[in-house]
């Protein structure tokens, strides 16, 4: 029989190292979604030279939407398979059940660990299968048109499984550390493609070498993320031995103050349609780039240093900053480009993919929120993957459009920018009216903590004191630290002197083994999260 006092102590041990997100995890997610981004990037480059098929990225991005669609559907099918409910929650000491399945930060079970990582295996074999066939036999639009669509297709298999999965990861990580993260991998991964987009031309670099560099830098990433639901299977399968009660149903702190996102479905629904409508912008600005998302090589080395500029000397980096600025850079480049274009005729063009690397980097982090708040994060990473492929691939449509409406009218181009600027803009009128993303810097602050009830810091903040043993005070000290508190308020609240009260924070942060009142807000973060 086994002592349950015992592995308690041993889980909650190891959960304390466990919630802590080292430097490491968040490099692995990093590399992730370069591997993920750039591998894409480059197969889909090479397919278009080696198909010619007619209407090159209107094919593309049907099929990559089909790709989501279908995968959509099978985690919609398979949602309370992978997602425990709420019974899987109800621990009680009386009936401790070594076999329960019990979701982790995720919000997966065991078998749910499992199924990505399945999910991922099979993607990356008909990647690996659609790029055999597409070499070997060497399909072309005229005698084998079919062929060469689902040779694509196997291809751009791989995506929805890799995307949902990175997103699940960086979901896991604190919100601030997976927007600097973000923003610091999705630059570099446009700078790589610039880079390798030089060097193979310089070279003269055959394509096939081209696809399967490309296929191998996804299965790069299916490997790196594999790995990474592995080692957190085996941590979500040690803490089931042991768990103390969870009730809380409160939505993630980090959405409440970086996102204002509640489980709604209508605030749900709103987010979808903005991500939605900011790619179909992108995907109408990059149809008529060189390569499926090439951006300028002037314009790569811009984003990078600013974004190493604000990730490195900034504590919280600034979501509305970045959105604002691709605001500015897309009107700019659109409205003023008969003035800009007197200074260089490049001028417009750099500002345009600027703000295409700003719009991918808000879109990605706007997705983290929205799975980082939602109760089932893998069907809603899988929702707004679909909700961006689908604004690409109407994007790509309208452009296809006005290229054809150009034969007949000379500025149709020009024109359908103009109202798409124009209808994206007083979309996000609209949608301010309820900010689906403020500054991510007032996660900390005090002022709008005041705005929850009580119970969204207690409960998650009582449930730590139980799991590592903390005094009724330190419990109270937690709740203050939880809602960015500092010594001065605590010392006129309590009515306790300034050295008992820094006692006190010593005491909590080794007892849950942090160093900081940003990790104790993570670690509640957390502990809010695996209850809901």
């Amino acid at each position: 029989m086994f002592d349950t006092q015992m592995i308690r102590k041993y889980v909650m041990n190891s959960q304390k190292h466990a919630t802590k997100i080292s430097p490491v995890s968040s490099i692995v997610c990093g590399a992730c979604l370069v591997f993920m981004f750039l591998g894409a990037w480059t197969c889909d480059g090479a397919m278009l030279q080696l198909t010619q098929i007619p209407k090159d990225y209107l094919a593309l991005r049907l099929l990559s939407v089909l790709a989501y669609v279908l995968a959509f559907a099978l985690l919609f099918s398979m949602r309370k398979h992978f997602v425990a409910t709420a019974q899987d929650n109800a621990y009680e000491d009386a009936s401790f059940d070594l076999n329960a399945l019990r979701p982790s930060a995720l919000g997966l079970n065991v078998y749910g660990y499992r199924f990505f990582t399945r999910f991922l295996v099979v993607s990356a074999l008909l990647l690996v299968v659609g790029c055999v066939l597409l070499l070997s036999l060497r399909p072309s639009a005229t005698d084998a048109m079919v062929l060469t669509l689902l040779c694509i297709f196997l291809i751009k298999a791989v995506g929805p499984a890799l995307s949902i999965t990175v997103l699940l990861l960086f979901a896991c990580t604190p919100l601030h550390s997976a927007i600097k993260i973000t923003a610091l991998s999705y630059t570099i991964a446009f700078l790589g493609e610039c880079l390798l987009g030089i060097f193979f031309e310089a070279l003269a670099i055959n394509v096939a070498f081209v696809l399967v560099l490309g296929a191998c830098l996804q299965c790069a990433g299916c490997v790196l993320v594999a790995r990474s639901l592995r080692c957190m299977a085996a941590t979500t399968t040690m803490e089931t031995q042991s768990a103390p009660p969870l009730s809380a149903k409160t939505s993630s702190p980090g959405a409440q103050h970086m996102l204002n996102l509640n489980r709604s479905l209508g605030s749900i629904i709103k987010t979808l349609v903005f991500v939605g409508a900011t790619a179909l912008m992108l995907g109408f600005m990059k149809s008529g780039a060189p390569s499926c998302n090439a951006v300028s090589l002037a314009a790569s080395i811009i984003v990078l240093v600013v974004v190493c500029a604000m990730v490195f000397c900034l504590e919280h980096l600034d979501v509305r900053a970045l959105f604002v600025s691709a605001i500015i850079c897309l009107s700019a480049a659109i409205l003023l480009e008969p003035v800009i274009g007197l200074i260089g005729s490049q001028v417009a063009n750099t500002l345009a993919d600027t703000a295409t690397i700003l719009f991918e980097i808000c879109i990605w982090i706007i997705a983290i929120m929205l799975v980082h708040a939602a109760k089932n994060g893998a069907l809603c990473a899988a929702s707004v993957r679909l909700a961006t492929v689908i604004g690409h691939a109407v994007g790509t449509l309208l452009a296809v459009g006005a290229g054809a409406l150009s034969l007949i009218y000379a500025d149709a181009a020009q024109t359908a920018s103009f109202v798409l600027l124009f209808i994206y803009i007083i979309l996000l009128i609209v949608i301010s009216r309820n900010p689906e993303n403020p500054n991510p810097s007032s996660e900390v602050s005090p002022a709008t903590s005041t705005t929850h009830d009580l119970s969204y810091w207690t409960t998650p903040c009582e449930t730590l004191a139980r799991m590592y043993a903390l005094t009724p005070r330190e419990t109270e000290v937690l709740i203050q630290l939880a809602q960015g508190r500092d010594l001065a308020f605590m010392e006129s609240k309590f009515v306790l002197s300034r050295n008992t009260i820094k006692m006190h924070v010593r005491n909590v942060y080794t007892k849950l083994g942090v160093h900081s009142k940003q990790e104790v807000i993570d670690l509640v973060d957390q502990t809010r999260t695996r209850s809901s």
